[in-house]
């Protein structure tokens, strides 16, 4: 069973690792297949391992990349919550390290019109998560991680104080 499972981590990795390579080299193939690869990747990435979600994380990175923004704009509510998710879930570098790849190209890519409200309103704990992210002193961590953090922060853009302790109040309650 352990053997089973070592073995479908390993295939993912590997087919994740194509389609990167793929999206690189043909991204108008990967452009006309861009809803069912999100389905897959969707439903792989919630219940899969951290070492395969890293993998799958970067993958859908790639993916946001080559896509069309109307294709995009259909799915932005879908990606930005696994995005969110994943950064808060993730307790291994490899992971927060791609959950934030994935993000900061789904912000670089989508409309802002598509995002709709704030972020920070419908998910009150990512300005903690991200300015830990950029504060974490950790050696796994540090190359390049903190400007990513910073990055995805500017593109998130200001933040109304009120607003925010209002959503996180609503959270906390």
């Amino acid at each position: 069973r352990a053997h089973r499972s070592y073995a479908l981590r390993q295939q993912q990795e590997t087919a994740a690792q194509l389609l990167r390579v793929a999206s690189r080299l043909a991204p108008g193939l990967l452009r006309i297949y861009f809803a069912p690869l999100l389905r897959t990747l969707l439903t792989l990435l919630r219940e899969t391992s951290p070492p395969s979600a890293a993998e799958l994380l970067l993958t859908l990175a790639e993916l946001i990349s080559v896509t069309s923004a109307a294709e995009l704009d259909r799915h932005v509510a879908t990606l930005l919550e696994l995005c969110v998710d994943a950064l808060q879930r993730a307790g291994s570098s490899p992971r927060a390290r791609a959950a934030l790849t994935a993000f900061e190209q789904l912000l670089a890519c989508a409309r802002p019109a598509a995002l709709g409200s704030s972020p920070y309103e419908r998910y009150p704990h990512l300005l903690h998560t991200l300015l830990g992210l950029v504060g974490a002193e950790s050696a796994e961590i540090a190359e390049g991680f903190a400007v990513s953090a910073v990055r995805v922060l500017g593109m998130l853009g200001a933040l109304e104080p009120l607003r925010y302790r209002t959503a996180v109040t609503r959270a906390r309650e």
